[in-house]
């Protein structure tokens, strides 16, 4: 079996998200001493997806399911450059989990 990007109207499958919440938490602290010294040194960032596998051949929904996907990232000054590095480590994570589970059932 193989796997490649095709128009969906020629697909044998279609692969559908739907983002359902991003979470930003904080992960890591940094500082000394009492709590009030204490500051977010990293937050990890949450990403939960709805994902469909429905197979257009036979017309039925292979496998349907909430996968998640999460990065950290350093919290220097809260530019979106940074925030951004941990959209891209839980894309990453999501795009391997769904591959996966595509793939498992081979």
């Amino acid at each position: 079996n193989t796997l490649k990007i095709a128009d969906e109207s020629s697909a044998d499958a279609i692969l559908r998200g739907t983002l359902l919440r991003v979470e930003d938490a904080p992960y890591t602290y940094a500082g000394e001493g009492e709590a009030a010294n204490f500051s977010v040194g990293e937050y990890k960032l949450t990403l939960i997806v709805k994902v469909e596998y429905y197979d257009q051949v036979k017309d039925e929904v292979i496998w349907e399911q909430e996968v998640q996907g999460w990065g950290t990232y350093d919290y220097v000054s809260g530019t979106p450059d940074e925030r951004e590095e941990g959209f891209n480590e839980a894309i990453d994570k999501l795009a391997e989990d769904v591959l996966n589970l595509t793939v498992s059932g081979w």
